[in-house]
């Protein structure tokens, strides 16, 4: 009965000090410090040459994020060249040669994305010996299309935009008055 007895006591009061004397804290915080510098660290900006925004999270914890003022090096600049590689569908081009299926089970659903192919949605049940299948095709994929496609985006892309301010003309009608606005159109 001692030992009984003992062995409740032991548990009440690590069952106490688990509640009231909890040893795992994360409310204290954290900083970690790297030994050395990073290669990166030199193409950083001081933060005397940055512009500064105080974020705060939905956990009310506050984060300054830098922004640059203007393009650090000539790197930075050549980085807003246009893009010159393969066009995105040329990219996608090898996902529609193969045929691999991606899958998303949800509670009822089974999502079927076969690239290249279909989209389907379908719930398989077994009622005795006998599978049933409800299925419902949200889009079949035409191959020919890719082609157009293509040749579209190659022809949009050479194609040269000229903007060009449009002056135009409106009666302001907050006060209902006859003063007129200008608003340019680009």
């Amino acid at each position: 009965m001692t030992a009984f007895c003992f062995i409740y006591v032991a548990a009440l009061a690590l069952l106490l000090r688990s509640a009231h004397g909890n040893l795992i804290d994360d409310s204290v915080l954290f900083s970690i410090n790297w030994p050395g510098s990073s290669p990166d660290d030199k193409k950083l900006a001081s933060a005397e040459q940055l512009d500064s925004l105080w974020v705060v999270s939905a956990d009310k914890e506050r984060y300054r994020c830098l922004l640059p003022t203007k393009p650090l090096s000539r790197e930075d600049m050549d980085a807003g060249t246009p893009y010159a590689g393969p066009s995105p569908l040329a990219l996608l081009k090898p996902l529609f040669s193969r045929l691999f299926c991606s899958y998303r089970l949800e509670q009822y659903w089974t999502y079927e994305l076969c690239h290249g192919k279909s989209i389907r949605q379908y719930h398989e049940e077994s009622v005795g010996n006998k599978v049933v299948m409800q299925e419902y095709y949200l889009g079949k994929y035409d191959p020919t299309k890719l082609d157009r496609d293509e040749a579209n985006y190659l022809a949009d892309k050479r194609q040269v935009r000229v903007h060009r301010p449009t002056a135009v003309r409106c009666q302001c009608t907050l006060l209902s008055s006859l003063s007129f606005q200008e608003c340019l159109v680009f």
